[in-house]
């Protein structure tokens, strides 16, 4: 019984990891079972494996979304904005019922990487299929969407409609930082490294993410600050984030200026608006749970098949549900998980956080499972065997 728990643990561990992606609800079934088992193992043991102090603020962010219910407008969207981000609070909980021990700590990590990829040659074999179907018509696609900017984001060219092309591309980011800072040591391991780089930038332009296509270059740039050890303790690397950084908002500030935000992203600079009217009523508190898809629901777009119902920002996402007080429990576990991963040098750990940070510029992850599971099983198979890492005794 004692192996059939522990065996029952893993492979629904492996399941989560390999259905997140494509397959959110059979992730949902997996999460639920794996809390189950979990649960056996707590009452079998009598162990639990406390995490570091900062996954606790996910569990605090969770539970001011159910304390912020009450205020809510729309209850019937809040229940579900409930259920959708249960894993906030879930898989931080399920993680302490049971201990990985190392080596199957990287066979996880390994999955995951190996997860994304498989991924990817799916996608490049549809996209294959495609070309060979019709040459003419990928190459004029190709051409209209690579050329005009504002069409990008509607551009994937690996026809992989079913599923959303920018939390596709943070899994496989996810993975890449996993990847790079398991340190492949032989030269096979290198060079998978190498194609599966060359991949994920290929994958995450074809798929027409602009934020994943940035994001790419953008974590390349991470891993070059990283491994400056040297210069760590000088503090250079991090002028040079900074400066790149500023560089960036200057010439993104720059365009905005010259033509317009809405010449940029005319569809998030109608939200940001009505998302900015909204919080002067309601700053400190915010409109309650699920309150955003009324603020930010458009008929005309229902009208023509088209629905949004949150700023396509999670900062301003929670701003407008929780206001300045319900939103600190996330921002904080953000902050002080990027500090936590710097002082125990859990370089994985730190670049997932930091480029799940930027993502929530451009997009609302945590209001999706698609988007929040996969960053969630990453950053706790990262993050769990920090220094915080403690184990208790539980005794009647």
């Amino acid at each position: 019984m004692e192996k059939a728990l522990d065996y029952s643990a893993k492979i629904l561990i492996a399941l989560l990891i390999i259905t997140i992606p494509l397959l959110p609800k059979w992730g949902n079934y997996a999460l639920a079972l794996l809390g189950i088992v979990g649960l056996a193992i707590y009452a079998r043991n009598r162990t639990w494996n406390r995490p570091p102090a900062i996954f606790f603020f996910l569990i605090g962010a969770y539970l001011v979304r159910v304390v912020w219910l009450f205020r809510s407008n729309d209850l019937n969207y809040g229940l579900r904005s409930l259920e959708t981000e249960a894993p906030l609070a879930a898989i931080p909980l399920v993680f302490c019922f049971f201990s990985l021990s190392e080596e199957t700590r990287k066979q996880f990590l390994k999955m995951y990487v190996w997860t994304a990829f498989i991924l990817m040659l799916l996608a490049f074999v549809n996209l294959t299929r495609y070309i060979i179907q019709s040459p003419f018509g990928f190459f004029e696609y190709l051409t209209i969407h690579l050329s005009n900017k504002k069409q990008m984001s509607e551009a994937n060219m690996l026809n992989w409609r079913f599923a959303h092309p920018s939390f596709l591309s943070m899994f496989i980011l996810y993975a890449q930082c996993i990847f790079f800072f398991l340190r492949p040591k032989n030269t096979s391991d290198k060079i998978f490294l190498s194609l599966f780089t060359l991949s994920a930038l290929m994958f995450t332009l074809l798929s027409g993410s602009r934020a994943g296509f940035f994001l790419t270059f953008f974590s390349f740039l991470l891993f070059a600050i990283i491994e400056f050890k040297s210069f760590l303790r000088k503090k250079i690397p991090f002028f040079v984030l900074a400066g790149t950084i500023a560089i960036g908002c200057f010439f993104f500030a720059k365009r905005i200026s010259d033509s317009g935000f809405d010449s940029f992203d005319s569809l998030r600079a109608s939200t940001f608006v009505k998302t900015m009217q909204a919080l002067q009523q309601k700053p400190v508190l915010g409109y309650g749970t699920g309150g955003e898809r009324e603020i930010i629901r458009d008929e005309h777009l229902e009208s023509i098949g088209y629905t949004i119902y949150h700023p396509h920002n999670q900062y301003l996402t929670e701003l407008l549900q929780f206001g300045l007080i319900g939103s600190l429990p996330l921002f904080l576990f953000l902050a002080l998980t990027i500090h936590y991963s710097i002082k125990y040098q859990l370089w994985d750990l730190c670049c997932i956080v930091i480029i799940f940070a930027v993502f929530m510029l451009v997009e609302a992850p945590i209001n999706s499972n698609k988007g929040l599971v996969p960053f969630m099983i990453a950053i706790l198979l990262t993050g769990s065997n920090g220094a915080g890492r403690k184990r208790y005794i539980v005794t009647d």
